[in-house]
């Protein structure tokens, strides 16, 4: 998924390449990483994005339940997840 600028001024578009290939240095170096080498030793996913923080305009999305036919819930301690679960209308 990449950044896309909010507008038609090229500095917009300059700001969203320039996060586009930041994103893709840290997703590469992720990759290669000793944390993410024993997590997967271990069964576990890797970490592999880093996800930005005010980056664009928020649109209207769907909720998780209308988008999965099913009820969702989140249990984790982050302020930012709490915030993306309220977002997709995911129980907290």
């Amino acid at each position: 998924m990449a950044v896309e600028p909010y507008d038609k001024q090229i500095e917009s578009r300059y700001t969203a390449d320039v996060v586009n290939l930041y994103l893709k240095y840290v997703h590469d170096r992720l990759k290669e990483h000793d944390f993410n080498k024993r997590r997967i030793h271990k069964g576990l996913l890797p970490a592999n994005l880093l996800l930005t923080k005010w980056a664009g305009a928020v649109k209207e999305v769907d909720s998780f339940q209308v988008q999965n036919g099913m009820d969702g819930l989140l249990i984790a301690g982050s302020k930012l997840l709490q915030g993306l679960s309220r977002y997709i209308d995911l129980e907290f």
